[in-house]
């Protein structure tokens, strides 16, 4: 039987597992469909949490989670975060050409696939993090900026561009030399295809120009199939194919100005250093605050007598309209062991959870307890509420025993995973989708109802095909996680993953 010798993986951005499967299983997706019959196929691959492009990229480009990314982890907690070790502190925005930042933030407590498969050539097009490839189209900052004012506004639309991506890929195998130094085809090919996210937040994942999209990502695809069997190279070639979130649709787009000036609270300003907060704010909210300084994160005490006005700000965030849920670590949490405050509104009625976790990485495990009612309602499903032993479980337990959830897969382990990220917000609260805010760094940007970050199944689920090399078992995946992607590439290519690696082969 044919080794296999190359390695490709492509994101197909913003797609839920429930709509890409619809697709899929009538027949209107062929080419991945052959792909995921010969091969691997999982309908319920679990993405990391919050379910955003940062942190789900750098994790399954790495096969770990946000952390103590000094030691095991890798360093983006999420999309906007706060640097409070910096001089002046750092608002980091990952949109637009911020996303070169990637590579620098990752920390040295994760490594890239490229990092990590040992010798040979590799690509990275379109698609970060991407340290440690050896080509990166486009070469620079410029390059993306042109490339994305060329689909943008002369083409009508970042998902113009997917075709390209994917025939960059081929060249690559067609013509090495004009990518790397040797003359060698990519061991460890990736790109991304950003333009269906565009497409979702505008119009929507039920419009017909996002299912068009979708079908044009399987007929790129098919030409990838046919070009690599044309040189030669098909069976030596696995080839996987998943999303890094799904999406859903809030009920509306709401307003948090009107809060903020209830409570007097301006925000920070990069430029006069000045200012009580910094939120980011779609379904969840990223709440961030200065301690003593914005250099130090405040303590539980500090953040319910907050300011002048000696604001409880525990308390002060149910009166954001839609907001359900609290979650924030206790004073006492280390990265090494901690607790998470969980409490849920329900009515006039509020419930309590604690969250423990102990440990690192792969070694992580989690506790979860509750007073009377369950915030997270594990309790109702005869599966989740096994692990309401009081004891501690690791990340495989809960993933086994939630992923069939339609909200909370895999949330208490990967709560304390953000939380030990000193990157991360002194609290998150979350609507449920019921309003998504679209407010960042001190402006709503839009208003925008189809989004992705709650929890829910539809934004935590996507599709997972693995295909090519007839060496790839043929199976059929109940369910996973995107960190599990790169160690089952990695032993397709006889490579051992890197230790700080969450996730496990698929075979």
């Amino acid at each position: 039987m044919t080794s296999v010798n190359h390695l490709i993986l492509l994101i197909i951005d913003d797609v839920a597992a429930t709509q890409f499967f619809q697709y899929y299983k009538a027949g209107k997706l062929p080419n991945l469909q052959k792909l995921g019959e010969q091969g691997i196929k999982c309908e319920l691959c679990c993405t990391a949490y919050p379910a955003v492009t940062l942190p789900t990229h750098p994790g399954m480009l790495t096969g770990a989670y946000s952390g103590n990314y000094a030691i095991e982890g890798h360093g983006i907690p999420h999309y906007h975060w706060v640097g409070r070790d910096t001089h002046p502190i750092t608002l980091r925005n990952y949109s637009s050409l911020n996303l070169y930042y990637e590579n620098e933030d990752l920390g040295t407590g994760a490594r890239t696939i490229f990092e990590q498969f040992g010798e040979g050539n590799s690509l990275s097009v379109f698609q970060f993090p991407n340290r440690g490839a050896h080509c990166v189209r486009p070469k620079t900052k410029r390059g993306a900026y042109a490339l994305g004012f060329y689909y943008m506004l002369l083409r009508g639309g970042m998902w113009k561009m997917h075709r390209s991506i994917v025939s960059t890929i081929l060249d690559a195998f067609e013509h090495p030399k004009h990518f790397f130094e040797t003359n060698e085809v990519p061991v460890v090919s990736v790109g991304w295809m950003p333009g269906t996210d565009a497409i979702m937040h505008v119009k929507g994942y039920d419009s017909d120009l996002y299912a068009q999209e979708l079908l044009k990502c399987d007929v790129y695809i098919g030409e990838l199939i046919q070009g690599l069997k044309n040189l030669g190279y098909y069976e030596s070639t696995a080839i996987a194919v998943t999303s890094d979130h799904g999406n859903y649709k809030a009920e509306r787009a709401g307003q948090l100005d009107p809060w903020l000036d209830a409570y007097k609270l301006r925000p920070y300003d990069p430029k006069t250093q000045q200012g009580d907060h910094d939120i980011a704010f779609g379904g969840l909210g990223f709440f961030n605050f200065p301690g003593h300084s914005w250099h130090e994160h405040p303590t539980n005490d500090q953040l319910e007598h907050y300011g002048s006005q000696k604001i409880n700000l525990y308390e002060a965030v149910f009166k954001i309209k839609d907001v359900e849920l609290l979650y924030y670590p206790l004073d006492s949490s280390s990265p090494d062991r901690g607790q998470i405050r969980v409490i849920r509104k329900n009515c006039e009625v509020f419930c309590h959870g604690l969250i423990e976790w102990q440990g690192h990485g792969k070694s992580q495990q989690v506790k979860y307890t509750f007073e009377n009612e369950d915030p997270l309602e594990y309790n109702k499903d005869l599966v989740a509420q096994r692990l309401l032993d009081n004891k501690y479980h690791n990340i495989e337990e809960w993933l086994a025993h939630t992923h069939h959830l339609p909200w909370g897969a895999m949330l208490v382990d990967q709560l304390p995973r953000y939380f030990k990220n000193r990157r991360a917000g002194d609290f998150i609260v979350s609507t449920l989708g019921k309003a998504c805010y679209n407010y960042e760094h001190g402006r709503t940007v839009n208003d925008h109802v189809y989004s992705h970050d709650v929890g829910s199944q539809r934004d935590m689920m996507v599709p997972l095909v693995l295909g090519g090399s007839p060496s790839i078992p043929q199976c059929d995946v109940p369910f996973c996680k995107t960190t599990d992607i790169v160690p089952t590439l990695l032993q397709l290519i006889g490579r051992t993953p890197d230790k700080t690696v969450v996730g496990k082969s698929l075979f």
